[in-house]
């Protein structure tokens, strides 16, 4: 009698920690999905569904004491994009940013996730308004934020370029899909007197 209590005792408690792992594998996997979801919305904003290209998905902090990543990063790029990109790098001879030199160029250039002009969103899984957050347009170390997260507001300038014109030209240079002027103006707080 007591061995059968003690098994069914032993049954009951790996039943349910088999339920409560698998609940939160579950409950994790939904987020995931949701933020990633969210994260597409934004960058469909400026770059059209169908000419999308993902290049990785992570869920952050990768590693820590945190049961459920905070954010989920969705970074793409498009065909015309990593033309563009690569033709850039095998002009130049290196990538586009300073500090990273590859021993074989030209097979750098030939993966597609090597590409450094790109389109990322970071979402949060329980934010409900995704146009609030963040997309950051990367060409090498040249970095645009447009949607700046609601908990963080700060006024959008340009890095690495001294004037709003130089952005927009290095955005104009660099990037097959941009904001239009009108979102620039009043998501991006580009001043509207420099498309004058």
């Amino acid at each position: 009698m007591k061995k059968h209590k003690f098994l069914t005792t032993i049954g009951v408690l790996v039943l349910i920690f088999v339920a409560t792992v698998g609940g939160i594998l579950i409950a994790e996997t939904l987020q995931e999905h949701r933020a990633e979801a969210k994260a597409s919305q934004v960058i469909n904003q400026v770059v059209p569904k169908d000419k999308q290209i993902v290049i990785k998905t992570e869920a952050y902090p990768l590693a820590g004491p945190e049961l459920f990543p905070k954010t989920y990063q969705v970074k793409m790029t498009t065909q015309k994009d990593y033309d563009h990109w690569r033709q850039l790098v095998l002009h130049r001879g290196k990538p586009l940013a300073k500090d990273y030199q590859p021993k074989d160029l030209k097979a750098y250039t030939e993966d597609i996730k090597n590409c450094e002009i790109t389109y990322s969103s970071i979402q949060t899984p329980n934010n409900t308004v995704p146009d609030k957050t963040q997309l950051d347009m990367l060409a090498g170390n040249i970095f645009f934020t447009m949607y700046p997260d609601a908990r963080e507001p700060y006024v959008n300038k340009p890095r690495n370029v001294k004037t709003w014109a130089g952005a927009l030209q290095v955005m104009r240079d660099n990037f097959a899909y941009r904001p239009t002027n009108a979102t620039l103006v009043e998501k991006w707080g580009v001043p509207a007197t420099v498309f004058k």
